[in-house]
Parts: structure tokens; sequence; C-alpha cells
């Protein structure tokens, strides 16, 4: 006959379903102390096992949850002494126990106590290859783990082991306490905050997080989970996942499997891994992130919001903001909207087309194309092409030995680090070479451009003026050039000017200027 203790996991009511409890193994070095039985520090399970115990135990778990309403989730253990941390339900310990006894466990409390449902599995019985032994213990302690005293005869909690799998009086228990077995798909509702990472998990699983920061990292099953309110980040792991941000600004990342990715409320940033995956940000400025993916991937958002190559290949892009790319040569075309590309590491292109596109090349050769509209490019490392095209636009090398070209319209030009060439192209432009030596190039129809910090007899850096047709000579400089209240003003012809800011016409020289 079983022997109910009277406490349970889940609702406190006898009779009703207990829930996703989860376990986990706890490594060497962890204080035995609490448990009535035993003293001293756990050990790796490995040091006197010679089989596969992970598999015993999980095999154990699965073996009451066949019959009882109770599903079970191994977690990764959160350290500490017995009765240290309530991280994991039930804390699986290796350490000596003094005397006869080969096992102790406690019951599951009303409190939900840190120390309720930990077991401690002695090191001093030599187990060996029996593996038949040791699964008789281990199905023994968790039966007392979910509520099950010792009973007389015919049970795996008899005082003294003897059956090696559940019984009739076991089963009979364990669906007394919890009910029996629905095979509904399974709900863990995630304790305050802190990392979750599971290691194995019942089918159909679903994790709902909470109002706090929460950080579930998925095993290699089809995880499901909600972060709820926070600032959440989750993580798939292998296989088709559902992951579900809700509200916060949440960092989702699916793994290998085709997985389904839902930023929900906030600003978001979803990786979908390897396989074909759905990205929806939701509301707000979300980003598909591909900065894991080692081999380029490409986009073109104008054709179709599905990737083409690498780990985007196959990707669905649903509300998403910014798309930021891997270590490969990544392309990434723009629609006719608002694009925002960031190149990551790689010999990147990225073009914007229309729009008032954000276009960021990352370490790199880089070719960066904004097309039409207001445009803002920055190269990063790497000797970068930027090529403002039409539009007000902003473009700024940043290191390496860069090549800007504003294009048509009143660009802003900034050179950075290194020997860049910046060319303004049409319209009224601002081209500030920054450090190092920079050259400035000048074509027919320029505009009134002006030099922000030209500097002269230097020997490196210079005005090139082989595209203007009126100026073939320093002589020529001289003549149109005056100086103003700003700097020098050296008129090119057909109402076009460059102001070179902060100097004086004496201190040009003929090697600043290229014909």
């Amino acid at each position: 006959m079983a022997n109910v203790i009277g406490t349970k996991w889940g609702p406190n009511k006898i009779g009703t379903k207990g829930g996703v409890v989860t376990w986990s193994i706890a490594g060497a070095g962890e204080s035995t102390n609490n448990f009535d039985a035993g003293g001293g520090r756990s050990v790796n399970g490995s040091s006197f096992l010679n089989f596969d115990f992970r598999q015993v135990i999980s095999d154990a778990f699965a073996a009451w949850s066949s019959y009882g309403n109770i599903e079970f989730m191994q977690v990764a253990d959160p350290g500490g002494a017995a009765g240290a941390s309530a991280a994991s339900d039930i804390r699986i310990f290796f350490g000596p126990i003094p005397g006869r006894v080969i096992g102790y466990a406690f019951f599951p409390t009303r409190d939900d106590s840190a120390i309720a449902g930990d077991i401690l599995l002695d090191t001093l019985t030599s187990f060996n290859s029996n593996r038949a032994d040791f699964r008789a213990l281990v199905l023994h302690e968790i039966g007392h783990a979910l509520g099950l005293g010792h009973v007389a005869a015919n049970s795996v909690l008899t005082p003294v082991l003897s059956a090696t799998s559940l019984q009739q009086d076991d089963i009979r228990g364990i669906r007394q306490i919890y009910g029996r077995q629905d095979n509904a798909d399974p709900v863990y509702n995630i304790k305050g905050g802190g990392t979750v990472r599971i290691l194995e998990s019942p089918a159909n699983l679903t994790i709902k997080g909470n109002s706090r920061d929460n950080r579930v990292i998925g095993a290699s099953d089809d995880d499901s989970i909600n972060g709820a309110q926070g600032d959440d980040t989750l993580r798939g792991g292998d296989g088709a996942d559902s992951l579900n941000g809700s509200s916060g600004n949440d960092d989702l990342s699916g793994g290998a499997g085709a997985d389904v990715l839902k930023g929900g409320i906030g600003r978001d940033k979803l990786a979908g891994g390897a396989g074909a995956d759905v990205l929806n940000g939701g509301r707000d400025k979300d980003t598909a992130d591909y900065s894991s993916s080692l081999a380029a991937i490409a986009f073109d958002l104008a054709v179709s919001s599905t990737g083409t190559a690498g780990d985007a290949l196959g990707d669905t892009l649903i509300n998403i903001e910014k798309i930021l790319g891997g270590a490969g040569n990544d392309t990434l075309l723009g629609s006719n909207g608002v694009d925002r590309f960031a190149g990551g590491d790689g010999a990147d292109f990225l073009s914007g087309r229309d729009g008032n596109d954000n276009l960021a090349g990352g370490n790199g050769t880089d070719t960066l194309d904004g097309g039409a509209g207001n445009d803002n490019l920055v190269g990063g490392s790497g000797a970068d092409l930027l090529q403002g095209m039409a539009g007000k636009d902003v473009l700024k090398g940043d290191a390496g030995n860069d090549t800007l070209e504003g294009g048509d319209g009143n660009d802003t030009l900034d050179g950075g680090h290194d020997q860049d060439v910046l060319n303004g192209g049409a319209g009224n432009d601002a081209l500030t070479g920054g450090r190092s030596a920079d050259t400035f190039v000048f074509v027919d129809g320029h505009g009134n451009d002006r030099i922000t910090d030209f500097k002269p007899s230097s020997t490196v850096e210079f005005i090139d003026l082989s595209g203007v047709t009126v100026l073939n000579s320093f002589g020529d400089v001289v003549a149109a050039s005056s100086n103003t209240a700003k700097g020098v003003l050296i008129d090119t012809g057909g109402g076009d000017s460059i102001l070179v800011k902060g100097i004086r016409l004496n201190v040009l020289e003929v090697d600043d200027f290229l014909f």
C-alpha cells in the first residue's frame, strides 16, 4: 500500500497535477551538511560510476512521469551547498553517507524551501557496473522527493532495496498524489530571475517568463519560450524553436533549426541562426542579428524579405528595422524605404537604394551606396568606398584609407583616421579630412564647397584640381583666390568655389595642389 506523506509539488491539494519540476546534478565540492544522513563535500558521479548515470537518472524521472501527472525538466545546476538555492527544484548530490544508508532525500514542502526534494546518493557504496542497483536507488529516492514514504513490500520504496522498476503500489501512490498522466502539453512558469539553462525537457514544453529580466537557454528540443515582461534573453538552441520576447528590450536567438522569433513590444534583437527562420520584430525598432554567421548573408529587400545566403538563407523578416551582418562578405540591398544595415566583419556591399538610410560597414573593405535620400554612411575600419549618391548625405570614413564620394546634394564628408580621398560631388559640401594626410578632389560643377581642416605645406595632403577646367597651374589658383574672414576662397569657375577654412593665401604652395 502506498505511503503518501501529504506534501507535493504544484498545488497543495492531493490529487492535482504537479506541473513541471526542475532537477539538476550538483558538481563536485558542494557542501552536503544539510542532509541529516550526510556531511562533507559532493563529488562528481563519474568519479565512482562507470556507466551513463545521467541517463539512468533521466530515465527514472521519466518512469515516474509516465504514470503520475507531473513533468520533469533537467536544468544546469545552480551551484552552492545543499539547501542554498531553489533555482533547481530537485538537486541530486553524490557524497559520502556514514553507516549503511546509501541514499537520502527530502520530501516536498508546502513552502517550497530550497532543500525540498534534494537527494544525496552515497559514494561509499560501490555500484561499479550494476546499473540495475543504481536505478533502483534513484527510483527510490525520487519517490521520496515526490512525496512518497517507505512501504513494507512490493515497491521501489521499501527500506531495503529490491525492486528495480516501479511496482503497482508505486503507480497507485504517484497517481494518488498527482493524478493520472493526461499527456497535456506542459507549461513551466519561471520562478524569480537568474538564468535557466535547460539540458533536457519534456515534449511540447512551453516556458513562460515573468516580470523580471529572464534568461532562458534551451536544449536541443523544440522549445517554446515566452519571456513576458522584462528585458529577456532567450536562447532556443537546436530544434525548431518558438521564442516570444513579449514586452521589453529582448535578445532572442533561435540556434539551429527552423525557428519562429517574435520580439513583441520593445527594441529587440533577433538571431535566427542556421535554418529557415521567421524573424518578427513586432513594435518599435528591432534588429535581425547575423553577427554569428561565418558565411556571407544576402538580402535584396526590394525583391523579397527572404534571405538568400548564409544563416539568412530562407529567413523571412517581418517588422525588422535593421540588419546586422556577420563575418562573411555580406550583400545587403535595401528597399525604397528607410533601411539600416551594419555589415560587421568582411568585405560587405551595402546599398540603401531610395529612402533615408543608415549604412555602417564595420570591419573589412566595404562598399556603401546610399542611393537616393538623405543617407548616413559610416565605413568603419578598412579601406572603404562610401558613395552618398543623391540627397543630403553624411559620410564618415572612420579608420582606414577610405574614398568618400558625396554625389548630388549638400553633403558632409569626414574622412576620419588615415589617408582618405574626399569628393563632395555636386552640391554645396563640407569636407573634413580628419587625422593623417588626405586628398580633396574637385571637378567642374562641384558647387560651393568648403574644406574644414586642410594642412598646407605638408607635402602629403593635397587639393586635387585636375578635374577643374579653368585651373591648370598654381598661378591660376593664386589669381582665382582671395582672403576672407573665414579663410581662402578659390573661384573654380561656373559659379563654383572652394573655401579653405582657417588659412591665408600666403601659406599655400604649389605642392599643395594636383593639376
